[in-house]
């Protein structure tokens, strides 16, 4: 018995059991297909009447104009069957035709309108590109009952149905598109107004701030810029010649102020004074250089007003040293008038009153200058901080404008949807698009679409079959029965395959063809028959045990014979496996009955019950008064079982058993052992611990799988012998 999987599943066991139970299933398979067949004849014939319904294409192509109600084909189909199979209609068709008459009067209508739905079939036919590039598709609506005319009656009108109800579908839907887009053109509308508004308030109310007018005011931040350093340079030029003026202006004035003091000196005083006196002469000097030591404080000594003064100072000095040479006059000299000023005075009069008109107009353009600084700043600070304000106002505006450009997108597109859709809407009315033509209207149907019955036929033969199969495989499984060597597990070793042996009257001792014949008298079909010569086959099954024994490693001496359960043939066999080894053995065989429960020898060869191995082991004889020797067997003795005992477990659990084996041993070459069955009682535990070997006996289509695995586990390896198949099947 394989490991992987149930034995009764290999190769081998299903061609076995297919071999064992082919009767009753074949019985069973022409009961099933006789019964399929008669139910297959009885089933009642259904007609299918089709029509075809071309979906014709749009005539307008779609380049100029697009239709509103488009869609997957596959989903227009469904959308079809929806509308086609709704309630109401399928009522209207159910009483127009008289449709499900007997039905009616037993279910519910939810139930006939669900039956009918079943009955209608919408199936997409086709689909490919005809003229002009164009795709074209059919479709085919049936209906199937068992009237013929009513179904094709029944399928012109679904047909009919659904074109008219297609044509209407599609106006609506277009209409319904067209009321939709005017509605959201409307709203749009009126938030476009309102969105414009608001980008309108917002740019009056941050007029200069706003992020589009970035360029002109980094613009004008530039000009300003450059306004504020021309007014500064202005500024700095208007300085330096304020200096220039005041230094011009300081140093004309010094020299006017020593040419007058030296012309009045140069005079005669009217007071009798002399002019030119040292206090005099020492002022005017001193006036002059004060004046330079300031100028070269200010200007370097290449300055021309330094250089005018340093002239100045010359042409003074010379005078007073002039005035010094000159003798004093007399105190009574007389005195001449008063002399005019010389020219050059007025003019540098004239020269110190225009540098100081000079200084006023730098003062008056230093004061405008620096307004116009001012205002500069001003207009810089305003500029830059709506320049700051620039992102602010830029999120601002973005927010303000997207909200805008959205809505007059969304209207740009809804006032272009419009115009498509009223085109759309127009081309319906006109029947210009796509539309339903039935191209083949419904005819009668001659051939039912079923039943199939050639092809139920077939299946009711397969399917009796398999349930024939079945029904074959669920027997041998419920009877768990070993059906050959191969469920073995791996490895066990096979000593022989006996066949059944032939159930014949033994002849008349005198007979010259019949059978030898033992001291004790054998009855009809005798177990020791396989040694006749009209059952070869049984007696080469025998022999090949025999050999097998006789050249097994271990050498047994004593080999129990036992099996799984009761009916396996293990007493017989341990008889004929005995007779075998008697007839070519060199010593003496002995066969011992040691199954005290069933006790099964002294039957199988009409030997007296008692004494036997109870009486042996009981101390009532000796094992020589208790043996029985064939006659035309003279090495083969047996030994019965006895009488029965009370609990046969405690002789065998006895010295008197191990004494027994013991001298047993030494009085025979072979001692074959009828024990009782592998794991039924403690006694075979007993018997095969003082055995030398164990021979199980299977007989196939009678073992229990579970008891031939579980003697197979009980017995120990050392010992186990091999397995000896019992009526194998031809």
């Amino acid at each position: 018995m394989p490991e992987s999987g149930h034995p009764a599943f290999s190769r081998l066991s299903v061609l076995r059991t297919l071999g064992k139970r082919k009767g009753s299933i074949a019985i069973a398979w022409i009961l099933w297909a006789l019964a399929g067949g008669a139910v297959v004849r009885l089933l009642p014939a259904v007609y299918l009447a089709e029509a075809v319904v071309l979906i014709d294409t749009q005539k307008i192509p779609e380049r100029f104009v697009s239709a509103t109600v488009a869609g997957n084909l596959e989903d227009r189909i469904a959308a079809i069957r929806q509308t086609l199979l709704s309630g109401d209609e399928l009522k209207a068709i159910i009483e127009e035709f008289g449709l499900y008459k007997e039905a009616r009067k037993t279910r519910f209508e939810e139930e006939i309108l669900d039956r009918m739905r079943k009955d209608i079939s919408i199936t997409l036919e086709t689909v490919g590109t005809g003229a002009n590039s164009k795709h074209t598709a059919d479709f085919r609506i049936g209906y199937q009952g068992p009237d013929p005319r009513l179904a094709m009656s029944v399928a012109n009108r679904l047909t009919d149905l659904c074109v008219e109800r297609n044509m209407r579908t599609r106006e609506g839907e277009a209409e319904g598109t067209s009321e939709f887009i005017d509605a959201q053109l409307g709203e749009a509308k009126k938030q476009l107004d309102t969105l414009e508004a608001a980008v309108s308030a917002y740019k009056l109310q941050h007029n200069g701030e706003l992020p589009q007018q970035e360029q002109s005011l980094a613009g004008a931040l530039s000009r300003l810029q450059t306004e504020l350093e021309a007014n500064r340079d202005a500024i700095n030029r208007t300085q330096q010649t304020r200096v220039i003026l005041e230094g011009n202006l300081t140093a004309v004035e010094a020299t006017l102020a020593a040419q007058t003091r030296a012309w009045e000196q140069a005079q005669p005083a009217a007071d009798g004074k002399d002019a030119s006196s040292p206090v005099a002469e020492k002022k005017t000097s001193e006036a002059l250089e004060e004046q330079l030591a300031v100028l070269r404080g200010r200007y370097s000594d290449e300055h021309p007003d330094v250089i005018r003064l340093q002239g100045d100072i010359a042409k003074v000095k010379a005078v007073e040293e002039q005035r010094k040479s000159a003798p004093a006059a007399g105190g009574g000299a007389r005195s001449l008038p008063p002399a005019r000023e010389p020219l050059e005075f007025e003019h540098t009069r004239q020269q110190a009153a225009g540098l100081k008109a000079q200084i006023q107009g730098s003062d008056k353009e230093m004061e405008d200058r620096k307004a116009e600084q001012g205002r500069i700043l001003g207009d810089l600070d305003t500029y830059q901080h709506r320049m700051e304000k620039l992102p602010v106002r830029e999120q601002e505006m973005a927010q303000v404008t997207r909200d805008y450009e959205m809505s007059k997108e969304n209207y740009k597109s809804l006032l272009d949807k419009k115009m498509a859709a009223e085109m759309a809407l127009d081309m319906e009315k006109r029947q210009q698009s796509e539309r339903f033509t039935v191209v083949d209207r419904a005819e009668l149907p001659e051939k039912p679409i079923r039943p199939n019955r050639p092809l139920l036929y077939g299946a009711v033969g397969i399917l009796s079959l398999m349930l024939a199969l079945v029904m074959g495989f669920g027997a041998e499984l419920r009877q768990n029965v070993v059906l050959g060597e191969w469920e073995l597990p791996a490895g066990t070793p096979v000593l022989a395959r006996l066949p059944l042996i032939a159930d014949t009257i033994r002849p008349p001792v005198d007979s010259p063809g019949g059978p030898r014949t033992l001291e004790f008298h054998l009855p009809p079909g005798s177990p020791l028959m396989p040694f006749a010569e009209w059952q070869r086959r049984p007696s080469e099954q025998y022999r090949i045990l025999r050999t097998k024994i006789s050249q097994h490693p271990q050498q047994p001496h004593l080999i129990a014979v036992s099996s799984p359960g009761s009916g396996d043939g293990k007493s017989v066999s341990a008889i004929n496996t005995a007779g075998a080894l008697s007839l070519k053995s060199e010593g003496k065989v002995l066969l011992l009955d040691a199954n005290f429960r069933q006790p099964a020898i002294h039957r199988q060869l009409s030997l007296p019950e008692s004494p036997g191995l109870a009486e042996v082991l009981g101390g009532a004889c000796t094992v020589e008064d208790a043996l029985v020797r064939a006659r035309d067997f003279p090495n083969l003795f047996v030994l019965p079982a006895g009488a029965a005992v009370g609990n046969p477990g405690e002789l065998l659990d006895s010295e008197a058993w191990q004494e027994l084996c013991a001298k047993l041993r030494g009085l025979f070459r072979y001692v074959i052992v009828d024990s009782p069955p592998v794991g039924a009682v403690a006694d075979y535990d007993l018997i095969q611990a003082v055995c030398d070997g164990v021979i199980v006996v299977v007989r196939p289509d009678h073992t229990d799988r579970r008891l031939c695995r579980k003697a197979l586990e009980n017995t120990p390896k050392g010992k186990f012998l091999g397995v000896l198949l019992n009526w194998v099947p031809d």
